[in-house]
């Protein structure tokens, strides 16, 4: 059973490249004035973690976190801070840990207080969140995945998207 969380907004894409944490940024930009908004990017890869720019949070054979400090870099989780995030971090997991490795975090962090926003495709295995939007170069790469849960769908281009469509109130990001 999915945990429902109405203070989560996912992002998530049919490959790489396609937008995502532009997007991401920009909808951090446009909500972070107002509110707490703390960002999450999620991979099955991974990467060195050796930079004093990261600390870590949690540990294990089949996952890794870490929270970004580092404002000025070039990283995905360095752009959220630099758009406006409260905190960022970042979830390595193996394919059969993305569970162990949410449970993991929310233990870590109190995921009811705040907003937050993830970029991943996995996490929608195991979450419910208030808002999906799905990011994609053309509505033909969807054929081929299975992405039937989505609140809101973005081809091509960061311009298309309504930010009209979502909104936030209190601690929860809602789709009008």
């Amino acid at each position: 059973m999915k945990i429902s969380l109405p203070n989560f907004l996912v992002v998530s894409g049919t490959g790489r490249n396609v937008g995502k944490t532009t997007l991401i940024c920009e909808i951090i930009k446009r909500f972070s004035p107002e509110n707490r908004i703390s960002a999450i990017k999620i991979t099955n890869h991974f990467h060195q973690m050796d930079s004093p720019s990261t600390t870590l949070v949690s540990k294990n054979d089949g996952f890794q976190i870490y929270e970004e400090n580092n404002i000025n870099g070039q990283k995905d989780t360095s752009k959220y801070l630099q758009s406006g995030a409260d905190a960022s971090f970042l979830i390595m997991h193996s394919p059969s840990d993305m569970s162990d490795a949410f449970n993991a975090f929310s233990h870590q962090i109190n995921i009811q207080n705040g907003l937050f926003i993830v970029e991943s495709t996995a996490i929608i295995e195991i979450i419910d969140p208030a808002v999906h939007i799905l990011q994609t170069y053309s509505i033909q790469n969807l054929a081929h995945k299975n992405f039937d849960v989505m609140s809101y769908f973005v081809e091509n281009s960061i311009p298309d998207f309504d930010f009209t469509q979502i909104s936030s109130r209190g601690n929860q990001w809602i789709l009008k």
